[in-house]
């Protein structure tokens, strides 16, 4: 591996470069997403309930305006995972179904739950986690929700949400619950699937398969185990729903 500059001189000093800091970087920037969807909820309606004044009549056009406001309200409230940041990757390769990602890493606040259940353990870990971003911390701060959030069995589940860009560990506030940690995950290469549907066993039991063997058929190698990341709320209608496993492979 090449010696940075930076490395060189520490190294003629005697001394070691400081560690890098460790934040979240965002995928995409979601401040235009929002800007752009308040412009359209505050201006769409008004506009197409103009036109419709005008060719039909102004009981029309205030219902076609109304029509359009709900319909707007109700794209936000299906997919807010646009709306949500979420952590970078870069896209190595596709095969088939199959993507494989480099993710960057990043800062994430996980709590571990003692239960074998899928779904139990995605309930209780986020009543664990959802008052800590919701401001029940040592500062009152609250943390912006970011997807996806994640699942992994060992002994027991842990689930995590990922940090908001930006953040590092040490300026997070912490945890007023002992249950709850802020760790580093570190730069990964990844195997993930895609997939849609109700968050429950059978569903992610039956992509896991899935994704196990597409790894074999691509010839690649798992290192450890299967997380599940959810993208959106359980108020999302599942066929909506961005559902993805990840599986880390050898570097």
């Amino acid at each position: 591996m090449q010696t940075t500059l930076r490395e060189a001189r520490s190294k003629a000093r005697g001394t070691e470069p400081p560690p890098a800091v460790v934040a979240t970087e965002p995928r995409h920037q979601t401040g235009l997403r929002k800007a752009a969807f308040w412009s359209a909820m505050v201006g769409g309606p008004a506009l197409i309930g103009a036109a419709a004044g005008r060719l039909f009549g102004r009981r029309a056009g205030l219902l076609a305006g109304g029509v359009t406001a709900l319909g707007l309200g109700g794209f936000r409230w299906q997919l807010q995972r646009l709306f949500n940041d979420e952590p970078a990757h870069e896209l190595e390769e596709r095969i088939g179904r199959l993507e494989i990602r480099r993710l960057p890493a990043r800062v994430e606040a996980r709590c571990t739950v003692d239960v074998d259940d899928f779904e139990r353990a995605l309930e209780l870990g986020f009543e664990g986690l959802a008052p800590y971003i919701g401001g029940s911390n040592r500062t009152g701060e609250h943390i912006a929700m970011s997807s996806p959030v994640m699942a992994t069995h060992r002994l027991g589940f842990t689930v995590a949400f990922v940090m908001p860009p930006g953040r590092t560990r040490s300026s997070l506030p912490a945890p007023a619950d002992d249950r709850i940690l802020l760790s580093e995950a570190p730069p990964q290469r990844m195997a993930v699937l895609r997939f849609s549907g109700r968050y429950n066993a059978d569903n992610v039991g039956r992509h896991e398969q899935e994704l196990l063997r597409l790894i074999a058929d691509a010839g690649l190698s798992a290192i450890g185990p299967v997380v599940f990341a959810g993208y959106d709320p359980p108020t999302t209608l599942p066929f909506l729903r961005r559902n993805e496993l990840w599986v880390e492979l050898e570097r």
